[in-house]
């Protein structure tokens, strides 16, 4: 190849290495698993902010707490979610039977007030009940 040809296929080689680079990276979603294989647990949402990929939005980064019943609970995220929940709002969460660890976002809502009302009342005990402790819970 002389240096021409390699100056004009310079951009196609650039694109085609960023892509294969991005494409590795990926996480897995939801879609990339069996729906029986998870289980609906009560969760909190923490944070949402919206992703935005090369300037473009592409949907929100969700970050929630869940196994509320658990010292500390559970940190999860979902990114680049098509979901637009309220920070604050109890949430239901589809964590994975096998993997604690696997979980996603599945919709606005209560299934188990009881685990919340105790959360509610545990951050209500701490130090600063609506700044330390709820702040230091969420996840990055």
């Amino acid at each position: 190849m002389n240096s021409k040809t390699l100056r004009s296929q310079f951009p196609t080689l650039l694109l085609l290495t960023i892509g294969l680079i991005s494409s590795c990276n990926s996480e897995k979603t939801y879609e990339d698993y069996d729906e029986d294989d998870f289980v609906e647990v009560q969760g909190i949402i923490t944070k949402c902010i919206p992703a935005r990929t090369f300037r473009a939005y592409s949907g929100n980064n969700i970050y929630f707490l869940y196994h509320l019943d658990k010292e500390p609970p559970l940190k999860g995220k979902e990114l680049k979610s098509r979901f637009i929940p309220t920070e604050g709002n109890p949430a239901i969460i589809l964590v994975h039977k096998k993997d604690s660890t696997v979980a996603f976002f599945g919709a606005n809502g209560i299934i188990d007030s009881e685990a919340i009302n105790t959360f509610y009342l545990k951050l209500k005990q701490q130090p600063k009940p609506d700044t330390d402790y709820f702040w230091s819970l969420r996840a990055e």
